[in-house]
């Protein structure tokens, strides 16, 4: 077994386990999801288990598969508990969402789809900063730092440094980076 595969088996692993906390903390109430966010994930997420699948990375496929069905469970877990403050920005980027996904059937352009993704991926990071931004104790950064390090472990394992490989692991990686220190600053404004 190469090394790529036991990266990947550790970091489903991982995956599992710091997923099962974010559950935990969805059910005692501590964390609030944005629903918004959590569906355009998932959708971001099936779309680019489908780019790697149809581009031969396998190993990697399955875990962006596991990404993609854990958000799936968040949303719907969302739909009884979450902040359900949408605004017009939430509805524009779930059409950008439908958008990508039309455009990627249609052109099977795996970096085009990538930069799409990101911009998207963006968008939706916006409906949780926002409400970050008035209840910062409400989402958990625990998760971000775990997907942060799985980011790296992907971009660790390509074998072949092409832009549609490691473009996407490494925009999502700054976009949690973000996440998590304006969170973080958020909450020392607020603790003072």
């Amino acid at each position: 077994m190469n090394s790529d595969y036991i990266i990947l088996w550790i970091w489903t692993f991982i995956s599992l386990i710091w997923f099962y906390f974010y559950f935990r903390d969805i059910f005692r109430g501590n964390t609030k999801p944005h629903m918004f966010t959590w569906l355009i994930w998932s959708v971001m997420s099936y779309i680019g288990f489908g780019i790697q699948v149809t581009n031969g990375w396998w190993a990697w496929s399955f875990i962006m598969l596991l990404f993609a069905v854990l958000p799936t469970i968040v949303f719907f877990l969302t739909l009884k508990s979450a902040d359900k403050n949408i605004v017009n920005s939430d509805y524009l980027s779930l059409i950008w969402a439908a958008i990508a996904l039309i455009l990627w059937l249609m052109f099977e352009q795996a970096l085009l789809s990538v930069c799409i993704l990101l911009l998207i991926d963006f968008m939706a990071y916006l409906p949780t900063a926002r409400k970050s931004y008035m209840k910062p104790f409400e989402e958990s950064m625990l998760l971000y730092w775990c997907v942060n390090a799985g980011y790296i472990a992907s971009i660790l394992t390509f074998t072949e440094l092409l832009p549609e490989n490691y473009l996407y692991p490494s925009g999502l990686f700054i976009y949690n980076i973000l996440l998590i220190s304006f969170v973080l600053i958020r909450r020392k404004q607020l603790s003072k």
